[in-house]
């Protein structure tokens, strides 16, 4: 634990996160409980950022792990696919320093995927850039395997250090209109 402490310090970069839009941060800023959630948009074949709502809680920690819940929540919208398993994958989330939210995931839960460099990509910067828009004060997240730092998450994508968000990734937003939906 002493080592994953001293290794997520050394690896602190600086970093701004790049708002998907105004009309998203808008809407987030009308109310503390909407958050951002990624879904893959079928047609697109990139993310698309819906507003969702969380259960009210003062912990952080307890935030991050609904968004994260949402992540699995098949999505209503038309178009709009969960690309994370709906079976339990996350052991613990932490977050370090006010800077890095730590997501540790069960290993079982990577055999639940069958995923190429492009899958792999999607699903980890739903995940990170889900986070991060949520949470803007929140400078990269770092992803942890059954609590230890693992080369890459299935074979592709590196992530031995924190991550960043990605707009590479992300639906432009005059391309497909913001949709919203009520809590899980």
């Amino acid at each position: 634990m002493i080592t994953l402490a001293i290794l997520m310090f050394c690896w602190l970069q600086d970093g701004n996160l790049q708002p998907v839009g105004e009309t998203i941060d808008a809407e987030m800023e009308q109310d503390d409980n909407q958050v951002v959630v990624y879904y893959l948009n079928r047609r697109m074949m990139l993310l698309q950022p819906t507003i969702r709502k969380l259960l009210p809680t003062s912990s952080d920690c307890n935030r991050v792990k609904q968004v994260i819940e949402w992540l699995s929540i098949h999505p209503e919208e038309d178009g709009l696919i969960s690309i994370w398993p709906d079976a339990v994958f996350l052991r613990d989330v932490f977050i370090v320093d006010d800077e890095i939210v730590v997501v540790d995931i069960y290993s079982t839960a990577l055999g639940e995927f069958n995923a190429g460099v492009v899958t792999e990509g999607l699903l980890i910067h739903s995940l990170v850039n889900s986070i991060l828009q949520s949470f803007p004060w929140q400078k990269e997240v770092w992803i942890l395997v059954d609590g230890g730092v693992q080369d890459t998450f299935l074979g592709h994508i590196d992530i031995e250090k924190p991550l960043k968000f990605n707009q590479s990734t992300v639906l432009k937003e005059e391309s497909e209109g913001q949709q919203s939906e009520e809590q899980p």
